[in-house]
């Protein structure tokens, strides 16, 4: 850096300082924090189905089956691939429910007038 100062002026040095605080102290913590966070969301979601807990998208679709009385249902083998859109379902998932129920109060009011 004292390079570039002693070839031009000091205001090369306040840009890397600049430079170092914005990108360093403030993007790579939160690049950082976002896959850690990511990484302990999916390991709560491994754990979970490790300890037999039900996945809310499949039991969601086996109460609409039920709710639609469809047959057979009990003989589906229902599975889901791993896509990374599960890690933001998992990370905003009471947004997401919070959303739906909007929605299904929206739909509700149309079909009722």
């Amino acid at each position: 850096m004292e390079g570039y100062v002693a070839a031009t002026s000091r205001w090369y040095m306040i840009y890397f300082y600049i430079w170092y605080f914005v990108i360093v102290l403030l993007v790579l913590n939160i690049v950082t924090a976002f896959l850690l966070d990511d990484f302990t969301v999916m390991q709560a979601q491994i754990e979970d189905e490790e300890n037999g807990m039900v996945p809310d998208w499949l039991r969601r679709l086996k109460a609409a089956a039920r709710d639609l009385r469809v047959r057979e249902r009990r003989s589906w083998a229902i599975s889901r691939p791993k896509h990374p859109q599960q890690v933001y379902e998992l990370m905003f998932a009471d947004d997401i429910a919070e959303h739906l129920r909007s929605m299904d109060t929206i739909d509700r009011g149309v079909a009722a007038d």
